[in-house]
């Protein structure tokens, strides 16, 4: 039986004090308790009173003590805070274990490890992030996890299946991200199972495009990469609006999914030249039918990778470069910042545009295209890990310095060559060689002591901020010999703040 794994994203501690010297000296020696005390009594207590097997959401869990004494809060405020906390798990503990049932005012989602693992799969599709309660060591990719989540789509029918159909049919990013991030045989068996939801007329067709689009990313796997998927992406998006708007309902299939199927040539060639009329008739239906599952695994597909290769032909990546002149405006994101799992990696901001430009990735301030920005943000993850291949959601960083926005897919299969990855080696020992304290400190040494930190991006349109989890050995930031407060670089539209104390 593994370990338990508790996850906290938040804690805010409200002290009333008579003064504010008071107030700073009762909430030093909060922190400190609340580190040494209340966190390994809680996990103790969770681990005496959660079902094993069973994963818990709270959503938000408020307490409010009574009154303390501040002659005596060092010896009371631990004790009072594990008390309320026990009231209050052993609540939850119930509420769990189906023993009472849950209050209207609470916030309590309980899970099974595979349902957790569904909703993270949810949460992904949706922002490209993995959720605050997830484990930042989860793995989508590994085939038991594939396996699982398949057949969890399969048994639990409608629940799962209606979830995941709504979000794909009706977001043409979580469609997207699905092709770039996961190995067409997955995506093969997960859009047939989704089909099974459909008439028998509409399995047919999913079936065949299925079978067709497979042949086709085969034949040429680079073709699986934005925007050149925009086409595939499409006829797929199109397929996903008619299983979840014409269930039961004697529509045709959408133009560019008879088109793709009838066409004896390149089943992809005719796509884009296709004006397909059945958008409007999807917006306009609102039947809803209860969704069937059979029990049936279906066959998996040969596993492709969609991989793209950046010493080929450039233009299999290339979108209008015109759109690419302006970068994206900021969104707000959320105030509390988002996880990213890199960010020491702007201690190398100086670095960025020669190492672009050694690539031709950038025309002038901006970069050429989308390929570029893409190939940009690999290039970036591998200067901090020596890794190819990353999964989008440790990507949040790398793709915020190259101008995007958090939630903006990239591929996730994009082969970097031999000497992209040795010019990767030479800027590590370039930075190492100028940071001449640093002395004999090898890359892998940089990228384990600096780069890999955690660390919260906030991006709002007021300003944009790092804040880098600080190491007892960041002293070392005192003789860095470029400055890290404030980066500016050209092609991004606005500054970034940097907090990282040394």
């Amino acid at each position: 039986m593994t370990a338990a794994h508790y996850i906290i994203h938040r804690v805010n501690l409200e002290i009333e004090a008579p003064d504010e010297q008071e107030a700073g000296r009762l909430q030093d020696e909060a922190a400190h308790i609340f580190y040494n005390q209340i966190l390994p009594g809680l996990e103790q207590l969770l681990d005496r009173l959660v079902p094993d097997e069973t994963v818990v959401c709270i959503d938000t869990l408020n307490l409010v003590l009574d009154p303390l004494d501040a002659d005596t809060f060092s010896e009371e405020f631990g004790s009072s805070v594990l008390s309320a906390l026990q009231k209050r798990f052993e609540h939850v503990a119930d509420t769990a274990l189906g023993r009472v049932a849950q209050g209207p005012d609470e916030h309590l989602i309980v899970r099974t490890p595979v349902q957790r693992t569904f909703d993270t799969l949810l949460h992904f599709l949706a922002t490209g992030q993995l959720p605050w309660w997830s484990e930042r060591v989860f793995d989508f990719w590994d085939k038991d996890t594939l396996d699982i989540l398949l057949l969890h789509v399969q048994q639990t029918g409608p629940a799962a299946a209606s979830s995941l159909l709504v979000l794909l049919a009706t977001d043409t990013s979580a469609t997207k991200r699905l092709l770039l991030q996961f190995p067409l045989a997955f995506v093969d068996r997960l859009i047939r199972l989704l089909a099974e939801t459909g008439t028998t007329g509409q399995k047919k067709h999913a079936d065949q495009l299925i079978e067709t689009l497979l042949r086709s990313w085969a034949a040429s796997p680079a073709k699986l990469t934005p925007p050149a998927v925009s086409a595939e992406l499409n006829t797929l998006h199109q397929l996903l609006r008619w299983l979840l708007f014409a269930q039961d309902k004697d529509l045709p299939a959408p133009a560019q999914v008879q088109s793709l199927l009838s066409s004896s040539a390149d089943p992809l060639e005719n796509m884009n030249n296709q004006e397909d009329t059945f958008t409007g008739s999807l917006h306009r239906e609102t039947t809803k039918a209860t969704l069937h599952m059979e029990r049936k695994r279906q066959p998996a597909a040969r596993d492709v990778h969609n991989t793209a290769t950046v010493a080929g032909d450039r233009q299999l990546l290339k979108e209008d470069a015109g759109s690419e002149q302006l970068p994206p405006q900021p969104r707000t994101a959320a105030e509390n910042g988002i996880y990213v799992d890199h960010a020491g990696l702007v201690l190398l901001h100086p670095f960025f545009e020669y190492f672009f430009r050694e690539f031709d990735l950038l025309d002038g301030p901006h970069f050429c295209d989308t390929a570029a920005r893409a190939l940009a943000v690999h290039l970036l993850q591998y200067l901090v890990t020596g890794r190819e291949s990353p999964a989008e959601h440790v990507l949040t960083l790398e793709k915020f310095l190259c101008g995007l926005q958090p939630s903006d897919g990239v591929p996730r299969f994009i082969q970097l060559t031999a000497r992209m990855q040795e010019e990767a080696d030479t800027l590590l020992r370039a930075a190492i060689g100028h940071w001449k304290i640093l002395k004999s400190t090898s890359p892998a040494g940089l990228r384990e002591g600096f780069l890999q930190r955690p660390g919260t991006l906030t991006v709002s349109t007021f300003e944009n901020r790092l804040t880098v989890e600080a190491h007892s050995h960041d002293i070392l930031l005192n003789y860095l010999p470029w400055g890290l407060g404030i980066i500016r670089l050209p092609w991004l539209t606005a500054p970034l703040l940097v907090d990282w104390h040394s």
